[in-house]
């Protein structure tokens, strides 16, 4: 079976990102989403790479596109509680509650980010609590892998 240009596109999408060409990953995923608008993992990535860009409106349009074409896909969810969490103003309601959704679906879970949104205390301990705040918040967001 020959694969179809969406998947080539975002196949090499997915490719430019991982190196961290997400001016070249924008481009080419939206070449995918082109030849196929509903491509759920191409949201995901475009949105990833908008944020790794710096424009958090976009990352949170292409994300939730993601999630209204493939509801149980967990990883998608998991961007995006990364994304409000790591907003200059963080909303970190919207964030748990992303996670949360996530975890539900399979996506395992992320010591940093559950700091950076106030799931655990320092010492690991899981409660709702106040989020990381400062140069901490700086170094959990930096320790966070994104997941495609």
């Amino acid at each position: 079976m020959r694969p179809t240009m969406d998947t080539v596109f975002v196949s090499w999408g997915s490719s430019t990102y991982t190196q961290a060409k997400y001016e070249e990953a924008t481009v080419v995923l939206k070449r995918a989403l082109a030849s196929d608008p509903k491509d759920a993992i191409a949201h995901n990535y475009l949105g990833i790479s908008a944020s790794m860009k710096g424009d958090q409106v976009t990352a949170v349009d292409e994300l939730k596109s993601a999630i209204n074409l493939d509801p149980v896909y967990g990883d998608a969810y998991f961007n995006i509680s990364i994304v409000f969490a790591k907003q200059a103003a963080p909303d970190f309601e919207s964030a748990r509650g992303y996670y949360e959704r996530a975890l539900k679906l399979g996506s395992e879970p992320d010591a940093s980010l559950e700091q950076i949104i106030g799931l655990v205390d320092v010492n690991g301990v899981r409660t709702v609590g106040a989020p990381a705040a400062g140069e901490e918040r700086r170094r959990l967001i930096a320790a966070i892998a994104w997941l495609p």
